[in-house]
């Protein structure tokens, strides 16, 4: 009778561990579908030529993630405060007006790609020199760090503007060139690398702006945290909108068009909302070594997006050079969650 017991104790808590890992799966499938379109709403139409104002777009996605930062009570955490989770969305609310202009400018498919890769660097960076937590393999860290940078180059590269090409034939060398291409060639370039500036500093402060979190008592667990980061969010909105006005004043420029960037900017919050809602589920069920990685295939997600839909890349060997250092960026990511010390960020 005890034999039988044990056995069924045993299938009991196999089909729970099943149970934990489909959910944990899904989870983490949900959270790269959410993270991974929560700047495509950045693309849509907006009512002024120049695209969506990038602060007031933040200020709308720092407002819901206020409002959405208390559904984590569903994952039973309680309500604490804490002035690091304030800090840390202060970071959060202005690396997210250059995640706006990142993507205005260099396009999502470039924009997330080159931002989720340079965060986990940067987390890299953090945890193994700054906090010297242990590292379990220093030359496969540096591998996969070498990767990383290799994959972030080729991303960077395939959908970055090309040179116009000279038309075919036997032409002046005068006629070979439109000038009015020509500058609008260059006008695209020096966009292009003002994007690539914008996700890279998107991608440091991204793989910073949860470094508070380390300072945090231990009583107060992560989802615990992300009720203050909820709240500094708010608080850290209506700053920024506080000083944005007045500067638009003296600049003698007009104020933006709020209802314009509103539906977008409360959906952008929202996707973000519901795709860190699901990573902590991920990473709850799988833990670090493979629930981390799965969430971080987010920026595959955001590359489709730009590649099929906005038609960001064209050109089938810049596509497949596009998936190729995306592969190689999630190896990295692979090889940096089994044996570095990659923490979430």
């Amino acid at each position: 009778q005890d034999a039988v017991n044990r056995t069924w104790h045993e299938r009991k808590r196999d089909a729970h561990a099943y149970m934990g890992l489909g959910g944990g799966l899904l989870a983490g499938l949900a959270a790269d579908a959410f993270f991974g379109s929560f700047a495509v709403p950045i693309k849509t139409p907006a009512a002024s030529p120049g695209g969506h104002d990038p602060v007031c777009f933040q200020c709308y996605k720092a407002f819901t993630c206020f409002v959405t930062s208390w559904f984590v009570l569903l994952l039973g955490a309680n309500v604490k405060f804490t002035w690091w989770g304030v800090a840390g969305a202060a970071m959060w609310a202005v690396n997210g007006i250059f995640g706006v202009l990142a993507v205005q400018l260099a396009g999502i498919s470039v924009a997330q790609s080159i931002w989720s890769a340079v965060a986990i660097f940067v987390s890299f960076f953090w945890g193994a020199i700054v906090f010297e937590e242990p590292i379990r393999s220093v030359r496969a860290s540096m591998f996969a760090l070498c990767l990383m940078v290799a994959g972030i180059c080729g991303v960077a590269y395939s959908t970055s503007p090309k040179t116009a090409h000279s038309p075919q034939g036997f032409l002046r060398e005068e006629e070979k060139y439109d000038l009015v291409a020509k500058g609008k060639q260059k006008l695209q370039s020096a966009e292009f690398r003002q994007g690539l500036m914008c996700a890279v500093y998107m991608g440091i402060s991204n793989g910073s702006y949860m470094v508070p979190l380390k300072y945090v008592d231990k009583s107060i667990k992560g989802p615990e945290y992300l009720i203050s980061f909820g709240l500094g969010a708010a608080v850290s909105g209506c700053a920024i909108l506080a000083v944005y006005y007045p500067v638009l004043q003296m600049l003698g420029k007009p104020p933006p068009k709020l209802k314009a960037c509103a539906r977008p900017g409360i959906l952008t919050g929202l996707l973000w909302s519901a795709g860190n809602f699901c990573g902590i589920l991920a990473i709850q069920q799988l833990g670090l070594t493979l629930g981390w990685p799965l969430v971080q295939c987010q920026f595959l997600v955001s590359g489709a997006w730009g590649i099929f839909y906005f038609k960001e890349v064209t050109g089938t060997y810049e596509r497949g050079m596009f998936f190729a250092s995306g592969g190689l960026v999630l190896a990295s990511i692979w090889i940096l969650s089994s044996y570095g010390v990659l923490r979430v960020s």
